[in-house]
């Protein structure tokens, strides 16, 4: 950092020393310095899609969402090859809960890199959140398809399942991201939540314990055994579910 400030100040019209150097403030977790110093940098070459994609990745870490997708956009825009760019692009409209433009993204980079199975699942995620149940069941498809050992993609698949009310698929593909990830408490919560939409209490309460006991920090969980028993009149283990 010090060297290249001292580049600046000889030639303060060198666009690649300011890029340079907000790269290095962002490095070193210095963020308004890095944004004083790429916006510099555009200010004098806007033509630069590393300046626009290194200025985005710190308005990120800002949370100054809005800004960091207006820089994405300009990389994909230079740069329309950027995988990386559209990625980030497509979590910063997630993030602002813009489903329809993280839709076209996605389905745009996965032009680009049809075997990216996180990919995948972010625009069945996305297709999901829209309340497109059809498109999204189609994307968690593949991703299973794609690796069949993949829990969270069982997993994500018995969502969709569960929003289009296909109860036996759903409960399938929970018990199957179970299996393949015994110690995540996800599964879990999700079955017990579709029990419990069954009136199925008492098996609700055994996925909640389960996940609780795998992650004591699951308050999505405990809320739900707290919930659960006192359905059942189990009020000293409700209370102590509340507590949790």
């Amino acid at each position: 950092i010090k060297e290249l400030k001292i580049v600046v100040s000889r030639d303060p019209k060198r666009a690649r020393a300011y890029k340079l150097l907000g790269t290095a403030y962002g490095l070193t977790h210095c963020e308004d310095e890095a944004l004083w110093e790429l916006n510099r940098a555009v200010a004098i070459d806007d033509s630069d899609p590393e300046i626009h994609f290194n200025l985005g990745g710190v308005y990120m870490l800002k949370d100054m969402i809005e800004k960091a997708a207006q820089e994405f956009e300009k990389v994909v825009e230079l740069d329309p090859e950027d995988t990386t760019a559209y990625a980030n692009l497509a979590a910063a409209y997630d993030m602002l809960d813009q489903n329809p433009e993280q839709i076209k993204v996605l389905k745009k980079v996965l032009m680009f890199s049809p075997e990216d199975k996180e990919l995948r699942g972010a625009l069945s995620n996305a297709y999901f959140k829209h309340g497109d149940f059809d498109e999204s069941l189609t994307a968690a498809m593949v991703v299973v398809d794609m690796d069949e050992k993949d829990a969270m993609g069982h997993c994500n698949l018995g969502s969709v399942y569960s929003a289009k009310n296909m109860v036996e698929e759903a409960i399938l593909c929970f018990k199957k991201a179970t299996e393949l990830d015994p110690d995540s408490s996800i599964p879990h919560t999700n079955l017990g939540s579709l029990y419990g939409s069954l009136s199925k209490v008492e098996n609700a309460i055994k996925e909640f314990k389960i996940a609780a006991e795998l992650n004591s920090g699951d308050a999505y969980a405990w809320y739900n055994l707290y919930t659960c028993y006192k359905q059942v009149g189990k009020t000293k283990q409700a209370q102590e579910a509340f507590k949790k």
